[in-house]
Protein backbone atom coordinates (compact mmCIF):
# COMPACT_ATOMS: atom_id res chain seq x y z
CA UNK A 1 0.00 0.00 0.00
CA UNK A 2 0.61 3.76 -0.14
CA UNK A 3 2.12 4.32 3.12
CA UNK A 4 4.75 0.96 3.03
CA UNK A 5 5.74 2.42 -0.19
CA UNK A 6 6.49 5.77 1.19
CA UNK A 7 8.25 4.72 4.52
CA UNK A 8 10.23 2.76 2.16
CA UNK A 9 10.91 5.32 -0.67
CA UNK A 10 13.18 7.30 1.77
CA UNK A 11 16.67 5.57 2.17
CA UNK A 12 17.47 8.04 5.59
CA UNK A 13 14.70 6.38 7.24
CA UNK A 14 17.03 4.48 9.74
CA UNK A 15 13.67 2.40 11.43
CA UNK A 16 13.03 -0.82 10.97
CA UNK A 17 10.05 -1.68 9.00
CA UNK A 18 7.57 -5.10 9.69
CA UNK A 19 4.92 -5.77 7.07
CA UNK A 20 1.82 -7.34 8.51
CA UNK A 21 -0.79 -8.99 6.23
CA UNK A 22 -1.85 -12.59 7.04
CA UNK A 23 -2.46 -13.41 3.31
CA UNK A 24 1.02 -12.68 2.05
CA UNK A 25 4.77 -13.67 2.85
CA UNK A 26 6.23 -10.81 1.34
CA UNK A 27 5.24 -6.58 1.05
CA UNK A 28 7.85 -4.75 -1.44
CA UNK A 29 10.20 -7.17 -0.37
CA UNK A 30 10.60 -7.31 2.93
CA UNK A 31 8.98 -10.27 4.90
CA UNK A 32 5.27 -9.84 6.11
CA UNK A 33 4.40 -11.53 9.05
CA UNK A 34 0.64 -12.69 9.87
CA UNK A 35 0.37 -11.46 12.78
CA UNK A 36 1.46 -8.72 14.95
CA UNK A 37 2.64 -10.97 17.64
CA UNK A 38 4.99 -12.94 15.58
CA UNK A 39 7.07 -10.03 14.85
CA UNK A 40 10.50 -10.75 16.65
CA UNK A 41 11.31 -7.16 18.11
CA UNK A 42 9.17 -4.52 20.11
CA UNK A 43 7.45 -2.10 18.21
CA UNK A 44 7.59 1.33 18.46
CA UNK A 45 4.76 1.93 16.41
CA UNK A 46 1.90 -0.09 14.82
CA UNK A 47 0.01 1.86 11.62
CA UNK A 48 -2.92 0.15 10.84
CA UNK A 49 -4.65 0.20 7.34
CA UNK A 50 -7.52 -2.57 7.85
CA UNK A 51 -11.23 -2.36 7.17
CA UNK A 52 -12.73 -0.63 10.14
CA UNK A 53 -14.43 -4.21 11.19
CA UNK A 54 -11.27 -5.79 12.15
CA UNK A 55 -9.64 -1.99 13.58
CA UNK A 56 -10.09 -3.59 17.23
CA UNK A 57 -8.77 -6.96 16.16
CA UNK A 58 -5.35 -5.41 15.68
CA UNK A 59 -5.75 -3.35 18.23
CA UNK A 60 -5.87 -6.02 21.12
CA UNK A 61 -2.96 -7.96 19.07
CA UNK A 62 -1.28 -4.21 19.82
CA UNK A 63 -2.02 -4.30 23.27
CA UNK A 64 -0.56 -7.93 23.68
CA UNK A 65 2.45 -7.01 22.10
CA UNK A 66 2.88 -3.76 24.27
CA UNK A 67 2.94 -1.71 21.16
CA UNK A 68 3.87 2.05 22.15
CA UNK A 69 2.06 3.42 19.81
CA UNK A 70 -0.98 3.84 17.10
CA UNK A 71 -1.92 6.17 13.53
CA UNK A 72 -4.99 4.10 13.05
CA UNK A 73 -5.30 5.44 9.62
CA UNK A 74 -8.88 3.22 8.75
CA UNK A 75 -12.27 5.35 8.60
CA UNK A 76 -15.84 3.86 9.22
CA UNK A 77 -16.03 5.56 13.29
CA UNK A 78 -17.61 7.98 15.15
CA UNK A 79 -17.70 9.98 11.64
CA UNK A 80 -20.13 7.66 10.41
CA UNK A 81 -22.65 6.23 12.93
CA UNK A 82 -23.53 5.85 16.82
CA UNK A 83 -21.96 2.28 16.95
CA UNK A 84 -19.18 3.18 15.25
CA UNK A 85 -18.21 6.28 17.71
CA UNK A 86 -18.99 3.59 20.24
CA UNK A 87 -16.51 1.46 18.74
CA UNK A 88 -13.42 3.81 19.03
CA UNK A 89 -14.89 4.76 22.57
CA UNK A 90 -13.59 1.23 23.15
CA UNK A 91 -10.48 0.88 21.44
CA UNK A 92 -9.54 4.64 23.18
CA UNK A 93 -10.57 3.06 26.80
CA UNK A 94 -8.76 -0.12 26.12
CA UNK A 95 -5.28 1.53 24.77
CA UNK A 96 -5.82 4.07 27.92
CA UNK A 97 -5.62 1.43 30.10
CA UNK A 98 -3.38 -0.40 28.50
CA UNK A 99 -0.72 3.77 28.29
CA UNK A 100 -0.48 3.23 24.76
CA UNK A 101 -1.04 6.37 22.81
CA UNK A 102 -3.53 6.54 19.58
CA UNK A 103 -3.72 8.95 17.05
CA UNK A 104 -6.76 8.88 14.41
CA UNK A 105 -9.14 7.20 13.78
CA UNK A 106 -9.80 8.35 10.22
CA UNK A 107 -6.51 10.04 9.62
CA UNK A 108 -4.19 10.16 6.38
CA UNK A 109 -0.81 9.22 8.83
CA UNK A 110 1.99 11.61 9.73
CA UNK A 111 5.48 13.00 8.62
CA UNK A 112 8.13 14.02 10.77
CA UNK A 113 10.63 14.91 7.24
CA UNK A 114 13.56 15.42 9.55
CA UNK A 115 14.00 11.74 9.67
CA UNK A 116 12.65 11.07 6.84
CA UNK A 117 9.62 9.23 8.04
CA UNK A 118 6.21 9.71 5.69
CA UNK A 119 3.71 7.49 7.74
CA UNK A 120 1.21 8.28 5.53
CA UNK A 121 -0.14 7.94 2.04
CA UNK A 122 0.26 11.26 0.79
CA UNK A 123 3.13 12.35 -1.27
CA UNK A 124 6.48 13.23 0.52
CA UNK A 125 6.72 17.17 0.45
CA UNK A 126 10.11 19.57 0.68
CA UNK A 127 11.91 19.32 3.57
CA UNK A 128 11.98 22.61 5.28
CA UNK A 129 10.61 24.73 8.55
CA UNK A 130 6.49 24.93 8.52
CA UNK A 131 4.76 22.00 10.62
CA UNK A 132 1.26 21.01 10.22
CA UNK A 133 -1.92 20.23 12.10
CA UNK A 134 -4.50 19.48 10.53
CA UNK A 135 -8.14 17.46 11.54
CA UNK A 136 -8.92 17.00 7.96
CA UNK A 137 -6.29 14.84 5.98
CA UNK A 138 -7.58 15.80 2.41
CA UNK A 139 -7.70 19.45 3.41
CA UNK A 140 -3.88 18.98 4.84
CA UNK A 141 -3.36 17.51 1.60
CA UNK A 142 -4.13 20.18 -0.28
CA UNK A 143 -2.15 22.75 1.60
CA UNK A 144 0.76 20.31 1.52
CA UNK A 145 0.55 19.83 -2.63
CA UNK A 146 0.35 23.50 -3.14
CA UNK A 147 2.89 24.62 -0.31
CA UNK A 148 5.24 22.15 -2.21
CA UNK A 149 4.56 23.85 -5.53
CA UNK A 150 5.18 27.13 -4.28
CA UNK A 151 8.58 25.56 -3.32
CA UNK A 152 7.88 25.73 0.73
CA UNK A 153 8.97 22.63 2.88
CA UNK A 154 7.88 20.88 5.63
CA UNK A 155 9.31 19.80 9.03
CA UNK A 156 6.15 17.84 10.73
CA UNK A 157 2.75 17.02 9.16
CA UNK A 158 -0.16 15.73 11.28
CA UNK A 159 -3.36 14.91 10.31
CA UNK A 160 -5.42 13.94 14.16
CA UNK A 161 -8.75 12.44 12.06
CA UNK A 162 -11.37 11.65 14.86
CA UNK A 163 -8.97 12.23 17.85
CA UNK A 164 -10.47 9.65 20.30
CA UNK A 165 -6.67 10.39 22.41
CA UNK A 166 -3.98 12.96 20.72
CA UNK A 167 -5.16 16.14 20.12
CA UNK A 168 -4.27 19.47 19.18
CA UNK A 169 -2.70 20.69 22.72
CA UNK A 170 -1.26 17.34 22.47
CA UNK A 171 1.19 18.24 19.30
CA UNK A 172 1.17 21.86 20.02
CA UNK A 173 2.97 20.84 22.95
CA UNK A 174 5.85 18.76 21.03
CA UNK A 175 6.21 21.36 18.24
CA UNK A 176 6.53 24.12 21.07
CA UNK A 177 10.21 22.16 21.82
CA UNK A 178 10.97 20.93 18.55
CA UNK A 179 13.81 23.77 17.17
CA UNK A 180 12.66 22.26 13.33
CA UNK A 181 9.06 23.80 13.61
CA UNK A 182 9.70 27.48 13.18
CA UNK A 183 6.28 28.02 11.67
CA UNK A 184 3.43 26.53 13.04
CA UNK A 185 -0.31 26.25 11.20
CA UNK A 186 -3.25 24.54 12.23
CA UNK A 187 -6.25 23.82 10.51
CA UNK A 188 -9.47 22.96 12.98
CA UNK A 189 -12.87 21.87 12.72
CA UNK A 190 -13.87 21.53 15.96
CA UNK A 191 -11.88 21.94 19.92
CA UNK A 192 -12.36 18.75 22.35
CA UNK A 193 -10.71 21.16 25.12
CA UNK A 194 -10.89 24.71 24.86
CA UNK A 195 -9.10 26.16 28.10
CA UNK A 196 -6.21 24.01 27.34
CA UNK A 197 -6.20 24.46 23.75
CA UNK A 198 -5.94 28.37 24.76
CA UNK A 199 -2.85 27.63 26.80
CA UNK A 200 -0.93 25.60 24.75
CA UNK A 201 -1.86 27.93 21.53
CA UNK A 202 -0.79 31.28 23.57
CA UNK A 203 2.17 29.53 24.75
CA UNK A 204 3.44 28.31 21.28
CA UNK A 205 2.13 32.26 19.64
CA UNK A 206 4.41 33.51 22.12
CA UNK A 207 7.43 31.99 20.52
CA UNK A 208 6.76 31.01 16.91
CA UNK A 209 4.30 32.41 14.19
CA UNK A 210 1.40 30.37 14.28
CA UNK A 211 -1.27 30.33 11.59
CA UNK A 212 -4.97 29.12 12.03
CA UNK A 213 -7.62 28.34 9.75
CA UNK A 214 -10.97 27.11 10.68
CA UNK A 215 -13.74 25.19 9.25
CA UNK A 216 -17.14 24.42 9.17
CA UNK A 217 -18.12 27.84 9.72
CA UNK A 218 -21.35 28.04 8.09
CA UNK A 219 -24.24 25.81 8.49
CA UNK A 220 -23.55 23.68 5.67
CA UNK A 221 -20.01 23.80 7.23
CA UNK A 222 -20.53 22.71 10.25
CA UNK A 223 -22.75 19.84 8.78
CA UNK A 224 -19.48 18.83 6.67
CA UNK A 225 -17.38 18.75 9.59
CA UNK A 226 -19.67 16.45 11.55
CA UNK A 227 -19.95 13.87 8.84
CA UNK A 228 -16.30 14.16 7.93
CA UNK A 229 -14.67 13.36 11.43
CA UNK A 230 -17.82 12.85 13.69
CA UNK A 231 -17.13 16.42 14.88
CA UNK A 232 -19.49 18.84 16.78
CA UNK A 233 -17.65 22.25 14.54
CA UNK A 234 -17.03 24.95 17.40
CA UNK A 235 -18.04 28.24 17.30
CA UNK A 236 -16.41 30.81 14.73
CA UNK A 237 -16.75 33.98 16.71
CA UNK A 238 -15.55 32.87 19.56
CA UNK A 239 -12.95 30.61 18.85
CA UNK A 240 -11.66 33.40 16.58
CA UNK A 241 -11.74 35.92 19.50
CA UNK A 242 -9.75 33.40 21.63
CA UNK A 243 -6.93 32.73 18.62
CA UNK A 244 -6.31 37.27 18.27
CA UNK A 245 -6.27 36.75 22.51
CA UNK A 246 -3.43 34.18 22.43
CA UNK A 247 -1.29 35.65 19.69
CA UNK A 248 -2.03 34.02 17.21
CA UNK A 249 -3.08 34.80 13.35
CA UNK A 250 -6.45 33.68 12.55
CA UNK A 251 -6.98 33.27 8.98
CA UNK A 252 -10.31 34.00 7.06
CA UNK A 253 -9.42 32.15 3.61
CA UNK A 254 -7.70 29.80 2.19
CA UNK A 255 -5.54 32.21 -0.17
CA UNK A 256 -4.76 34.06 2.90
CA UNK A 257 -3.65 31.46 5.17
CA UNK A 258 -1.04 29.66 2.37
CA UNK A 259 0.36 33.68 2.37
CA UNK A 260 0.93 34.34 5.54
CA UNK A 261 2.73 30.80 6.05
CA UNK A 262 4.53 31.18 3.33
CA UNK A 263 5.33 35.08 4.96
CA UNK A 264 6.63 33.70 7.81
CA UNK A 265 8.27 30.47 6.80
CA UNK A 266 10.82 32.92 4.00
CA UNK A 267 11.34 36.26 6.09
CA UNK A 268 12.46 37.14 9.13
CA UNK A 269 10.31 38.07 11.98
CA UNK A 270 10.38 41.58 12.71
CA UNK A 271 12.13 42.53 16.20
CA UNK A 272 9.70 45.39 17.26
CA UNK A 273 7.44 47.93 16.07
CA UNK A 274 8.63 50.46 13.74
CA UNK A 275 7.49 49.04 10.50
CA UNK A 276 6.62 51.48 7.50
CA UNK A 277 4.02 50.96 4.98
CA UNK A 278 4.90 52.23 1.32
CA UNK A 279 1.88 53.52 -0.61
CA UNK A 280 1.34 54.79 -4.03
CA UNK A 281 -1.30 57.18 -2.64
CA UNK A 282 -3.03 58.35 0.73
CA UNK A 283 -5.61 56.14 -0.09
Amino acid sequence: NAVTINLLENESLKSEIFPVNPKSEDICNLKSYPSVLEIPKEIDLAIILVPSKVVSFVVNQCIEKRVKRLIIVSAGFGEINEEGKNVQDTIAKKCKEADIRVMGPNCVGIQNLDIGMNASFIQTPLKGNVSMITQSGSFGAACLYEMDWQGLGFSKFVNLGNMIDVNYTDILEYMKHDKNSEVVCIYLENVVDGRNFYSKLKEVANIKPTVVLKGGRTITGMKSASSHTGSIATSYSSLKTAVKQAGAIMCENLPDYIAAIKAFALLPIPEGEKIAVLSNSGG
